[in-house]
C-alpha cells in the first residue's frame, strides 16, 4: 500500500472537522463543547489525524492553539471538501424538485457529473 491508499484509508472527515473547530475556537475544550463531546475526545482526533498524516498540525502555547503550516494546509482543504460536500448536497436536493426531461452536466472540482432525468 503506498502512501496515499493509507492516508485514504486512515484520515476521518470527522477528525479534519474537529481540527477545523480546534483552530476557530483556540481551544480543543471549546471545540468539544461546539461538537457535543469530551476533550480527549478531541485530543484524540487530533492525534488520529496527525498518526494518519504523520506531521504535526497544531502547535500548544501558551496563547492558545494554533496550527502549524501543516495544519493550515489540512484546514484550507478541509474546509474546500466541507463546501463541496454541501454544493453537492444542494445540487442532490435540486435534482429531487427538478422536472423531469432534463439532462445536462455537473463540474465538481475534478470529477464531472452527466446526468439525464427521465
Amino acid at each position: 500500500m503506498d502512501e496515499i491508499e493509507r492516508v485514504e484509508r486512515r484520515v476521518k472527515l470527522q477528525d479534519v472537522r474537529t481540527l477545523i473547530l480546534v483552530a476557530q475556537t483556540g481551544s480543543m475544550g471549546k471545540a468539544a463543547k461546539r461538537l457535543a463531546t469530551s476533550q480527549p475526545a478531541v485530543s484524540r482526533a487530533i492525534a488520529d489525524l496527525e498518526h494518519a498524516l504523520g506531521v504535526r498540525l497544531l502547535d500548544r502555547g501558551p496563547h492558545g492553539i494554533e496550527p502549524t503550516q501543516y495544519g493550515r494546509a489540512i484546514i484550507a482543504r478541509g474546509i474546500a471538501v466541507f463546501d463541496e460536500l454541501r454544493q453537492a448536497s444542494r445540487i442532490s436536493n435540486f435534482f429531487l424538485i427538478r422536472p423531469q426531461g432534463n439532462c445536462g452536466s455537473l463540474a465538481l472540482s475534478r470529477w464531472r457529473m452527466d446526468w439525464c432525468s427521465r
